[in-house]
Order: structure tokens, then C-alpha cells, then sequence
């Protein structure tokens, strides 16, 4: 015989104060994580700088003045401080997006995602080691005898969580991307390298790319041709090849590399594991709570003739 409505009700309530505390904890790690991400960014970006200029470039470094070296590394240490602030802002920018979008949209997001798609969101968060957190999950159901529509669900801390990922990783790229930019302006990478190179090698590994160290990406490309170059020119000429080291800044060697980051990942890995046992948990009582309202309707609307 199934459970009533009454303790199922009263199991999704415990539940919920589960999945509370569960959010707290996730909010928690994410602070300390995004604390000792932004250390650990600002050296490791400074670092891979200091390869790409004393081992990629020693010439085109040594051929820069005095002044002109101080300049850089200056440039290069203010990159590092604002990509520095910019992770440690990302927890209070999404905890102010998540109150917008509650006050626009005041009822539940769990229609938003099936079921289905909230077990492969959490698979893939919890294969990948992506985070979570915002005190915004820590709001309890306005109406305790609607369990199906509480603000707090599992699949709205997965999404969230897959939005931090997601800027953190844009952040990543964007000081790649400008470090790399500030490189070439200075004389340090080729004149001749495309932006747009600069902008993919930022964002992910090229096939024929090999790291040569951590955050760094070695590569074989084709230079830009000079604009005065005429078709025939081009034609009788082989392709200008660069071999280019650039600055790829990496988020699992920037953990691999500092304690403190690589500590705080772990615990939101067991985070992750938690709140997938507890995503499962939760999907099954509303299953039990939907077929057990169910029989109570037809119960409560059936007669004999």
C-alpha cells in the first residue's frame, strides 16, 4: 500500500531542510575555493608570463629598455590583479542574479528541467568536479503543503553551479587572451600571429598544440600574410611558419599546482557526490508524493452507481 500524502509530505520536508543545509555548505566552499582560485591565478599568470619571456623569447625580452621591461611587468601584474578580484566577485555577482530572477520570477524552476536532465546535469558536475553555491538556495517553500513547488531544488543548484563553472572559464580565457594580446604589443609574441589564434589558443588546446609546461601552449602556425603581397607572390611562396609560445592559463594545472585551490576542490567534489545521492533521494519522494495525491483524487472522486 502506498504512503499517505500526509508523511510523504513530512519526508520531502526533511528533505528540504537536507538540501538548506546541503546549499550552505556549497556556498561556504565556494567562497574558500574562490578566495584561493584568485591567489592562485594571479602567481600562476605571472609565472607562465616569466617562461614565455625568459625561456620563449629571451631575445625579444632582452632587446626591450629598462623601462620598457618595467612597464610590462607592471602591465602584467595589474592583468593578474584584476582577473584576481574579477574571480572573487563572481559568487556576489550570481547571488545578485539569482535575486533579480526570483523577484521576476517568483515560482519554482522545477519544471524547468526533467528529471533526467537533472541526474546528467549532476553525473556531469560531479565527473568534471564543478561547483556550486549561492544563499539564495537557502529559502525554505512559502507553502509547506506544496512540496512540488519550493524555490529550493536540486536541479536550480545544478544550474547555478554550471553558471559559475562557466564564468570562471570565461575569466580564465579573457586573461589568456589579453596577456597574450600584451605579449604582442610588446614585442615579446610575433607581430604576425593572428588575433584570432590568440584568442582560440585562450580558450582550448589546438590539435597539434603540445604544452610545454603548465599554462603555457607551444604551437606551429602559419603567419599572417604582409598585405602588399601580390596573388603571384603568394603563390610561388611556401606558407611562413611560427613556432609561438603562449600564455593558456588552465584551470586544472592552476589547481594541480597550488595546495590550497586543489584542497578546496575536494571538498566541493564531495559536495557534488552529496548532492547527487540527495538529487536521487528527492526525485523519488516526489514520485512517491505525485502517485500517492493520485490515489487520493481517485479515491475522493470515485462513486458507485
Amino acid at each position: 500500500m502506498t504512503a499517505s500524502v500526509e508523511r510523504i509530505q513530512q519526508e520531502i520536508a526533511l528533505l528540504d531542510q537536507s538540501l538548506g543545509t546541503l546549499a550552505e555548505a556549497f556556498q561556504t566552499a565556494y567562497a574558500s575555493y574562490l578566495a584561493a582560485l584568485g591567489q592562485a591565478v594571479r602567481k600562476q599568470h605571472v609565472l607562465a608570463a616569466y617562461q614565455v619571456c625568459t625561456q620563449g623569447y629571451p631575445q625579444q625580452f632582452l632587446g626591450l629598455s629598462v623601462s620598457q621591461r618595467q612597464a610590462l611587468q607592471q602591465a602584467l601584474q595589474d592583468l593578474a590583479k584584476q582577473a584576481q578580484a574579477t574571480l572573487l566577485e563572481q559568487l556576489h555577482l550570481f547571488q545578485q542574479q539569482e535575486r533579480s530572477q526570483q523577484l521576476e520570477s517568483p515560482m519554482s524552476l522545477q519544471s524547468d528541467v526533467s528529471t533526467e536532465a537533472q541526474e546528467a546535469q549532476v553525473t556531469e558536475l560531479e565527473e568534471t568536479s564543478i561547483r556550486i553555491g549561492d544563499e539564495t538556495f537557502l529559502q525554505s517553500s512559502a507553502e509547506p503543503s506544496l512540496p512540488m513547488e519550493i524555490s529550493l531544488t536540486p536541479a536550480r543548484i545544478v544550474q547555478w553551479q554550471a553558471r559559475i563553472e562557466q564564468s570562471i572559464g570565461r575569466e580564465l580565457a579573457a586573461i589568456s587572451h589579453q596577456t597574450n594580446r600584451l605579449l604582442q604589443q610588446s614585442n615579446i609574441l610575433p607581430s604576425q600571429l593572428p588575433d584570432a589564434l590568440l584568442q582560440h589558443a585562450s580558450k582550448t588546446e589546438l590539435a597539434d598544440g603540445i604544452p610545454r609546461s603548465p599554462n603555457l601552449l607551444n604551437v606551429l602556425v602559419e603567419a599572417v600574410n604582409n598585405a602588399e603581397t601580390t596573388n603571384e607572390e603568394e603563390e610561388g611562396k611556401a606558407p611562413e611558419l611560427l613556432q609561438v609560445l603562449a600564455i593558456h592559463l588552465r584551470l586544472v594545472e592552476i589547481e594541480f599546482a597550488d595546495t590550497p585551490t586543489m584542497t578546496a576542490r575536494s571538498k566541493i567534489r564531495e559536495l557534488t557526490a552529496r548532492l547527487k545521492k540527495l538529487g536521487q533521494d528527492y526525485r523519488k519522494k516526489q514520485r512517491e508524493y505525485a502517485i500517492a495525491a493520485a490515489q487520493e483524487a481517485w479515491r475522493a472522486s470515485w462513486f458507485e452507481e
